[in-house]
């Protein structure tokens, strides 16, 4: 394990609230200056306590280069630029994973409606995709918060080497015995009043205190300070202001419709009856209000996806479950007819006990009719079966009405005797017959409901037997209750004619019951009729809508796979131009340094060859002087010389005219020769004569110095010029290594900008099947139109904020050109300096 992946980081939760509070990577920018300050700098003698007691702190801090010190202020603007961008993706991944874990939450919870509703539809697949977002999302905050949290490290340490350089520049310049001047007003030096002023360079500023000798204003080398160690990016805080705020009204529109669509669907729900949060002006409350309307927009997500779930429940009782549908007037028809389905279930169960209970009634009086005239003589013979309970209760009622019948008849007929037999006496004997009978069928009754109170008691033993202990009671397993309080033990006629009676009005009882269930039936029958057309025109347009969403899917499937695969090609295109790009780069870097060093190299070769060309020179210059002067010496000699023999010609002469012959003038001659004046003559002839070859030697010396030296200087001129020549190579492949890699950085930027492209529709797809159900049997994940909408919506924010961040850096971009572009600028400047001078050497 690498030292990296050993040491600890604060979660990402600490991490965007310290963003939020200030105290991140910018908390040196002077921004959160105290109020108190401004009291303390119109204090003069605090301000001398603080400049003392700032010159006796910043005492061992380094002075930086100006090469390290324009260094770390790039490499301050590229980390402070790299940590906003790594803040608003760790925001970002954040809102993704807590709605990944609020997802797995929701599953796991085993008491959730949508946990006991997906149990039996939910395959393991699911659940493991789930968990693994969720880790991913998990492993990429974690990323992310490791690398936000050495980058704001990494700027701390920068930040404060700036902070160090910055004060022992200070202490340096005041700390060798100069101090800043008072004002009228007792503040130190000349302190701007206007924020105009703070603007300034390090030229300005340098030229500013260049020209006081040393003494500055304090407060203006510390509103430096603060200014560059804000990050340079600042100028487009106004322009990212705004598009915060365009978001947040976007939000908040979104958020409005995301709670008309909760009120549609469940006016109940409390998300409906809550107030969304507004955005606000202030600039500090921007960031903390995009939040709460991010976690509004979740927390309404996840109220859709439930009430999603709750209405896939209620169709689970369909002929066919499981057929999605995507619009709410379909939903609200199937829970209607569910509603009614279950109405008409109650119904029938009803009809269908008292039915029973009818059935088990009439089969009961059929009995105790069947005793009765099984008794009577004259119909032990022609007395037909019972009916059983399936042939159905109209069966059984007129079995009974014809037993009833029957028995009015038999009573009938025996009244009838009975008076004949009162009125005579010879009937006496006959009388007591019937009489004997009606007694026969009285025991037979009596007998019979007996046997119905047994069975019935023994049905309520079995039901109870049936039932668990804590049990509650259940009118479907109820039997009937008893139909009287018993008949009396003794026979009398009037007792046998009040259960006949009650026989005849429970049986038309029974009639009526049997005619008004009839007619329900006949309702239910029309109702179910009309329903059944309804949900067959309804399904036929949901199948409709169902396969058009199929082949919607498909095709949607088929794009996703595609753009997959073009995402994964452009993805290797793009790691391997990175590559590429980045050999290159390390390539031009190389060459750029050999490059440097080389016209360094050449630059050295250059000043000694001007130090030798001048040297050479000054040789020259010096041996033409000595040759000039010896040329002058040299022709006032041989003047001398002429004028020394026109003289001695001139006293030759003389001494032929005035001493005769030849003859005598050779014997003069000879005579005077030891004469005084012919030996100085002598002696100077030799001595000019002498003087004349020395300057003839040093005349031909100064020639061979001055041939040396011309010799010396052209090789120096052929040297400078393949010098010059060389530069100028390497400078053209300067160039051209500054055109490739200027080519390289535009194809780097199309492909950026295509794998931004594929990336944002990767994030799409994946936040589309993000929390969504498992699919039905025919693969179709069940949605409906809000949250189609809703998924819009919320892509086209998305993408608006994308294309937001890309114009942001198109904008850095072209700004980093047009500095780079006069960095070369500058360079050529000075190369065509550099070839000016060379130019200059070569003519002379």
């Amino acid at each position: 394990m690498s030292q990296l992946e050993t040491l600890t980081f604060p979660p990402s939760s600490v991490l965007l609230e310290a963003a939020k509070n200030g105290t991140g990577a910018n908390a040196f920018n002077g921004a959160n200056t105290l109020p108190s300050a401004s009291m303390t700098l119109k204090d003069p003698v605090a301000m001398h306590l603080l400049v003392e007691t700032a010159l006796g702190d910043s005492q061992g801090f380094d002075v930086l280069s100006y090469e390290e010190l324009d260094a770390l202020k790039k490499e301050d603007e590229m980390l402070l630029k790299r940590i906003d961008g790594l803040r608003r993706k760790l925001a970002l991944e954040s809102k993704v994973r807590d709605a990944a874990q609020s997802l797995k939450r929701l599953y796991s919870r085993p008491n959730s409606a949508l946990s006991q509703s997906q149990s039996a539809t939910m395959n393991p697949e699911t659940q493991q995709r789930t968990e693994r977002e969720l880790e991913e999302s998990t492993k990429k905050v974690n990323e992310i918060s490791r690398e936000l949290y050495f980058s704001e490290d990494r700027s701390r340490s920068v930040q404060m080497r700036l902070l160090r350089h910055t004060a022992g520049v200070l202490q340096t310049t005041y700390g060798n015995g100069h101090r800043p001047k008072m004002n009228d007003f007792g503040l130190p030096g000349g302190r701007p009043l206007s924020p105009d002023s703070l603007n300034m360079d390090d030229d300005e500023l340098d030229r500013t205190y260049g020209d006081q000798d040393g003494v500055g204003d304090l407060d203006g080398f510390l509103d430096q300070l603060r200014r560059d160690s804000q990050p340079k990016g600042s100028r487009g805080d106004g322009k990212r202001r705004e598009a915060q705020l365009a978001i947040g009204k976007q939000l908040e529109d979104l958020n409005d419709f995301v709670q008309e669509i909760i009120g549609q669907v469940n006016p109940n729900n409390a998300m409906a009856r809550s107030t969304p949060p507004k955005i606000s002006a202030e600039p500090q409350a921007v960031d903390n209000t995009i939040f709460e309307q991010l976690n509004f927009l979740n927390r309404g997500l996840d109220q859709i996806k439930s009430e999603q779930k709750t209405i896939r429940m209620s169709r689970q009782l369909r002929s066919t479950p499981g057929t999605p549908t995507t619009q709410l007037q379909n939903s609200r028809l199937q829970s209607e007819l569910e509603t009614s389905i279950q109405e008409n279930l109650a119904l029938q169960r009803q009809y269908d006990e008292t039915e029973d209970m009818m059935a088990k009634m009439l089969e009961e009086l059929n009995l105790k009719f069947v005793d009765a005239l099984s008794a009577a003589p004259s119909s032990q013979n022609d007395t037909p079966t019972v009916p059983t309970p399936a042939a159905g209760p109209t069966a059984q009622i007129k079995y009974a009405q014809d037993r009833i019948a029957g028995i009015t008849r038999i009573i009938t007929s025996l009244s009838e005797a009975a008076s004949r037999s009162r009125a005579g006496s010879a009937s006496n004997d006959k009388t007591a017959q019937y009489e004997v009978v009606l007694e026969g069928l009285w025991q037979i009754m009596l007998a019979g409901e007996d046997d119905a109170r047994q069975r019935k008691q023994a049905e309520r033993a079995a039901i109870s037997a049936r039932k668990p202990a804590n049990a509650e009671e259940d009118s479907d397993d109820e039997v009937s209750p008893d139909e009287d309080d018993g008949l009396p033990d003794q026979f009398s006629l009037s007792a046998f004619s009040t259960k006949v009676q009650f026989l005849v009005s429970k049986s038309s009882y029974l009639k009526e019951k049997q005619a008004d269930l009839r007619r329900r039936m006949r309702q239910m029958r029309d109702m179910y009729a009309a329903r059944d057309a309804s949900t067959a025109t309804s399904s036929q347009s949901t199948s409709t809508e169902l396969a058009r969403i199929n082949d919607l899917y498909a095709t949607a499937k088929e794009e996703l796979a595609d753009v997959e695969a073009r995402f994964q090609q452009s993805d290797s295109r793009a790691r391997t131009l990175q590559s590429d790009l980045d050999r290159a780069a390390t390539n031009a870097l190389d060459a750029r340094t050999d490059l440097q060093n080389q016209l360094v190299a050449v630059e050295q070769r250059a000043s000694t060859l001007e130090q030798a060309v001048a040297s050479a020179q000054e040789t020259r210059a010096d041996a033409m002087a000595r040759a000039a002067k010896t040329a002058k010496d040299l022709e006032a000699l041989e003047g001398e010389v002429v004028r020394l023999k026109s003289e001695l010609t001139i006293c030759k002469a003389e001494l032929d005219a005035s001493y005769g012959s030849r003859q005598e003038r050779a014997a003069d001659a000879a005579k005077a020769v030891e004469s005084e004046k012919l030996a100085s003559m002598t002696a100077l002839n030799a001595q000019l004569t002498t003087e004349l070859e020395t300057l003839r030697a040093e005349h031909s010396t100064a020639r061979s110095a001055v041939s040396g030296a011309s010799e010396k200087e052209t090789a120096l001129k052929s040297e400078l010029a393949a010098t010059l020549a060389e530069f100028e190579e390497l400078t053209k492949a300067s160039v051209e290594a500054e055109r490739e890699r200027e080519a390289m950085e535009m194809q780097v930027d199309k492909l950026r900008d295509s794998v931004e492209k594929l990336e944002g529709q990767l994030d799409e797809e994946k936040i589309g099947k993000m929390g969504a159900p498992p699919s039905t049997g025919d693969g179709v994940p069940a949605q409906t139109t809000s949250a189609v909408v809703l998924r819009n919506e919320f892509k086209k924010m998305m993408k608006d904020m994308r294309a937001e961040n890309l114009k942001a850096l198109r904008a850095e971009q072209d700004e980093r050109r047009k500095l780079e572009a006069q960095i070369r600028v500058l360079k050529k400047e000075q190369g065509a300096a550099g070839k000016g001078i060379l130019g200059r050497v070569m003519g002379t």
